[in-house]
């Protein structure tokens, strides 16, 4: 295999799993939001300045590619919920997603 292509393919996964990791981050902050100081907010809120920009590359530039179509929305996970919502194979695969990487972290388990 080239190497530029598997150094693409590693600074590519790297980039999903960051987020990825930064996602659980944000959604284990999230559950203990009412029990958090002022000290821990602010690390909390600094998080979230990095991991939402962050989410919008991956929405615009991996979601592009995995969905084969420009996003309509800023987010992947609203991106996500619109894609179950119409269907086909986007929908399918928008459910796999949600379902083995993103429901099980989330408070309620249906973040998308």
């Amino acid at each position: 295999m080239d190497l530029n292509i598997a150094l693409y393919a590693v600074t590519v996964y790297g980039f999903v799993f960051l987020c990825w990791v930064l996602y659980l981050a944000v959604m284990s902050l999230s559950e203990h939001r009412d029990e958090m100081g002022w000290i821990a907010k602010g690390h909390a809120m600094a998080l979230l300045a990095i991991a939402y920009p962050l989410d919008l590359v991956l929405n615009v530039v991996i979601g592009t590619v995995i969905f084969a179509a420009l996003p309509h929305e800023f987010t992947l996970t609203t991106r996500l919920k619109r894609h179950q919502r119409e269907g086909g194979w986007r929908g399918k695969l928008a459910a796999w997603i949600c379902k083995n990487l993103l429901n099980a972290f989330d408070r309620d388990g249906r973040h998308c």
